[in-house]
């Protein structure tokens, strides 16, 4: 029978090398916009999983008070929840200074890039969107919209913005067919790039708030600092 001394040591030399094996390893791909490939962070007991628990504490814990009220200050003027802002200056070291918003399924009922009008030419915004587009300050407000076919796109975008009280700054319009594999959006990474480069922002200062699956590609590929889902965004209205 082994002593209880060597048990031990054994045990020790074996969870080493679990630790080990892991972090050679790595932990598996992931399609997430943002993810930084770190490994589960509830239920994992070896060295690597603890050493990434240790590090987000820190991370989170390191903002003198002063630091905190300034993000959750900003934070609100965006819309954003505070965890959201936050991430995205831990990940990328950029404070976020625009905002980019979809059209059709995002600030108005619609589907596959084409908004509902009613028999009076006026589109209808969805829940939550007058109210959260009304309080953003202190940030750039765009538009990427979709609207193959009509020629009055930007009035549309208009109806909304006298709706929020003028804030959207500028209107980027795609006449491109949509793509219906991925749920129809047109705007593309291109497209986003241009919105921000035009003000002189680097695409990780901005974040796209969208609909559609297509949406959420073109921010990742335009390398923008962040994608929030529109009914996520717009559900927090009464919050932010």
């Amino acid at each position: 029978m082994m002593a209880p001394r060597k048990r031990r040591r054994a045990d020790w030399y074996k969870a080493v090398r679990a630790s080990e094996r892991v972090v050679a390893a790595g932990p598996p791909p992931s399609p997430w916009m943002g993810h930084n490939q770190g490994p589960p962070l509830e239920g994992s007991r070896t060295w690597a999983d603890h050493c990434w628990r240790r590090s987000q504490r820190a991370a989170w814990r390191r903002a003198p008070l002063e630091v905190v009220r300034r993000r959750v200050g900003r934070a609100r003027k965006l819309g954003l929840a505070y965890e959201r802002y936050v991430l995205v200056i831990l990940e990328r070291g950029v404070n976020l200074q625009a905002a980019i918003f979809g059209f059709a399924g995002t600030l108005v009922r619609g589907a596959l890039a084409r908004a509902d009008i009613d028999s009076r030419g006026r589109v209808t915004p969805l829940a939550g969107v007058m109210a959260k587009l009304s309080r953003l300050t202190e940030c750039l407000v765009f538009v990427a919209a979709h609207l193959a076919g009509r020629e009055d796109a930007r009035t549309l975008v208009g109806q909304v913005d006298a709706g929020a009280g003028a804030v959207i700054d500028e209107v980027a319009v795609s006449a491109d067919p949509p793509d219906r594999a991925d749920g129809g959006s047109a705007v593309t990474s291109g497209m986003l790039g241009d919105l921000v480069r035009r003000r002189g922002l680097a695409p990780s200062a901005a974040f796209l708030v969208g609909a559609w699956i297509a949406e959420r590609r073109a921010a990742s590929d335009a390398g923008l600092g962040l994608f929030v889902p529109a009914a996520d965004y717009f559900n927090d209205a009464n919050r932010s």
